[in-house]
């Protein structure tokens, strides 16, 4: 099945690796579970790309 929630630890290459997924009545993926950046990755990310847009 295709999957484009990267930041949840069942998909790879865009698509869920789970044999049985069970969607919700909204059509949601009742599986999906997200991994959440630490702080510091986070702000070093936000620095970084905001550098790389005061270059242009």
């Amino acid at each position: 099945m295709i999957c484009s929630m990267e930041y949840c630890v069942y998909q790879q290459d865009n698509a869920c690796i789970l044999k049985d997924i069970e969607v919700n009545a909204l059509g949601m993926c009742d599986n999906c579970e997200i991994v959440s950046p630490n702080h510091e990755f986070l702000a070093a990310a936000k620095k970084r790309r905001l550098d790389e847009i005061a270059e242009k």
